[in-house]
């Protein structure tokens, strides 16, 4: 018995299933993107309000104008993220003329806040997938990874 021939459909193009040369095989993992953009998305989100001070504001706002106008004062912390903030406030002319008193008081037009605000939101978005690497590098599954990225995500401190 010979088996009846296969008939193919006719396909009025040729097509190829072999990739070309320029293409690049790649494995996405859409989860962690997803967290990492969700973490953007809810750092940076109306970070311009409100226009006063609030609460952490006060103590670092009120040490980096202490460094910009050059005016001795004593703290028991470590100066880094003080200075950080003082290093953005004179980048983008800030005189460190407001002195953060009060949570509530309005910022003059002369305060950059909101750069001032944005580069914490910066560090705080780039924390989401620095502790999901650094799950990775310790040995812990994918699984755990998210769900530690996860929770650095909903952190709102």
């Amino acid at each position: 018995l010979v088996p009846p021939p296969v008939i193919k459909p006719t396909v009025w193009f040729n097509y190829s299933t072999k990739l070309p040369y320029w293409s690049i095989k790649s494995n996405i993992n859409v989860l962690y993107w997803l967290i990492v953009v969700a973490g953007f998305i809810l750092r940076f989100w109306r970070i311009d309000w409100p226009n006063c001070v609030v609460f952490d504001e006060v103590h670092f706002g009120k040490f980096a104008s202490y460094y910009l106008t050059r005016t001795f004062f004593f703290d028991v912390h470590p100066p880094l993220g003080k200075l950080i903030f003082a290093a953005i406030g004179y980048w983008n002319d800030f005189n460190g003329s407001f002195l953060f008193k009060n949570i509530g008081e309005e910022f003059p037009s002369d305060v950059p806040y909101v750069i001032m605000r944005g580069s914490s939101a910066l560090c705080g978005s780039l924390l989401i997938p620095t502790v999901y690497e650094i799950m990775i590098e310790l040995g812990f599954t994918h699984r755990a990874a998210l769900l530690a990225s996860f929770f650095t995500l909903l952190d709102n401190a």
